[in-house]
């Protein structure tokens, strides 16, 4: 007998399809089940006419592997998978990570308020916002304002304590800081626009599409207007000017006089082209001794979030893979990498916003039920003198979901109605991380009022077809914030 409770499944990127990269560390999967998932002999029945009616033989001849995992939603859980499901890479902004004590962050220095590093803190520009955790002198850790840095040292103008960090000791970059003044708001003539005179913006990670979030909450790091501070969406960049598609609409100039303004980005990923496969490891760590299943060539088919009212935010992969093999012994040098530890996801005070067309969809049309489906339309490739398939193709990045809202005026019916474009955007978090899921160009596909008896609510359940954004280039979007305030 094995009990759910002690099983533990891992995965970890193939360079090879089909290939488990050589002394594997596994990266934790936080997952509710996969029931379904596994591996799966396909095999034939004889159709031998005997005259005894009996059956000669059933004969394997090939096998599959794959199926479902599910999730429940936390920061960075998923990163990984969201990799295989967009057939892309994270855009991942500088992060500087020891791996063993003093190995990559080798010290911290007071006299001089200086990281000194391996290598890599020429990444860090001057007037970078760096959030540093994990070390062990607390004045070390916290949100700083990088004053100038080398391909060795990163100096900040906040305080630090002596100290050589120890393994886990991390420093990212997660926003920018202006002089005093420098970062102005401004209403243009098309868009609402955060300007510098000192500052360029293109030293830092921010393009068109990206979401920002504007204004800190320390004193004096936020603009006076109320309205201007919170997040918006770029339209473009230039070392001057951002300016921004999703903002405030009226006219508002605010100088910013006396203020350091903040402005905080995140990690990004799009939809592309680049397919992945993966190896996964399931254990049985109840039996004695343990059992491992290894199944290879996995591939992400199918992605999906979920939201339902006062619940958990989940989500569940459906893979499609090509061989698995099961053993008492583990793959020679592998090992399990943790799990990570940001916390679960509800639907309620953790759900930023729900927005269409840019702006959030709530009275009369309270958001009942939101889905988003990244569907790769994978196939297997079978041939002839070949147990497994010899490949796995992908077909077209295919976005889609649901919008079940409740019927309260005919906004949203209208533009299922008329086949009018618009946007689709979903942002969650909590303790000082967010996600963004943005969808630049949906349209609405299905749906209409539901009218199902007496003593009910009316809902609209809308399908909506995402495609591909002329201007921007892609379908989807996923940020990650590591870091606001």
């Amino acid at each position: 007998m094995s009990d759910s409770n002690r099983t533990q499944i891992g995965i970890i990127e193939e360079t090879t399809f089909n290939t488990t990269p050589n002394n594997p560390a596994f990266q934790t999967l936080r997952t509710t089940g996969h029931p379904n998932f596994g591996y799966n002999p396909l095999t034939r029945v004889s159709n031998e006419i005997r005259s005894d009616r009996q059956i000669p033989d059933m004969i394997f001849v090939g096998s599959e592997s794959g199926g479902d995992i599910n999730f429940e939603l936390s920061v960075q859980a998923l990163d990984t998978i969201l990799e295989g499901a967009l057939f892309n890479d994270w855009i991942v902004n500088a992060t500087l990570v020891n791996a063993g004590s003093g190995d990559v962050i080798e010290t911290v220095t007071e006299a001089d308020d200086t990281y000194t590093v391996a290598s890599g803190g020429a990444s860090f520009p001057a007037n970078g916002l760096i959030y540093a955790s994990g070390f062990t002198e607390s004045t070390n850790n916290g949100l700083k304002e990088v004053v100038s840095s080398t391909e060795t040292t990163i100096v900040i103008d906040n305080g630090c304590s002596d100290e050589t960090p120890p393994a886990g000791a991390r420093i990212r970059l997660v926003g920018l800081q202006g002089e005093s003044g420098d970062i102005t708001a401004h209403f243009g003539v098309k868009t609402f626009e955060i300007r510098s005179t000192l500052l360029d913006f293109t030293d830092f990670p921010i393009a068109a599409g990206d979401w920002i979030k504007i204004g800190g909450t320390a004193p004096g790091t936020y603009f006076d207007t109320a309205a201007i501070n919170g997040w918006a969406k770029v339209a473009s960049v230039s070392a001057t000017e951002i300016a921004l598609s999703v903002a405030p609409t009226s006219s508002i100039v605010d100088t910013g006089t006396g203020k350091t303004i903040q402005i905080f980005f995140g990690d990004k990923i799009t939809n592309g082209t680049t397919k992945k496969s993966y190896s996964i490891e399931r254990q049985y760590l109840d039996h004695s001794p343990p059992t491992y299943e290894v199944f290879t060539g996995m591939t992400v088919n199918t992605f999906q979030f979920q939201a339902q009212p006062q619940e958990i935010m989940t989500a569940s992969a459906s893979f499609m893979g090509k061989e698995a093999a099961a053993s008492t012994s583990r793959i020679s040098g592998a090992t399990s990498l943790p799990t990570t530890t940001n916390d679960l996801l509800n639907t309620s005070s953790h759900v930023g916003r729900i927005a269409e067309a840019g702006a959030a969809v709530g009275s009369p049309n309270y958001v009942i039920e939101a889905s988003i489906q990244i569907n790769n339309n994978l196939r297997r490739v079978n041939a002839i003198g070949e147990v497994g398939a010899i490949a796995i193709n992908a077909g077209r990045c295919n976005v889609s979901g649901n919008l079940n809202t409740y019927f309260g005026d005919l906004t949203l019916y209208n533009k299922l109605l008329n086949n009018t474009a618009t946007s689709y955007d979903l942002r969650v978090g909590r303790d000082n991380k967010h996600v963004i899921i943005d969808l630049p160009r949906i349209k609405f596909s299905s749906g209409s009022p539901e009218v199902s008896g007496p003593d009910t609510d009316i809902p609209l359940n809308l399908g909506f077809q995402a495609m591909r954004d002329p201007t921007l280039g892609y379908t989807i979007k996923v940020q990650q914030f590591h870091y606001v305030p």
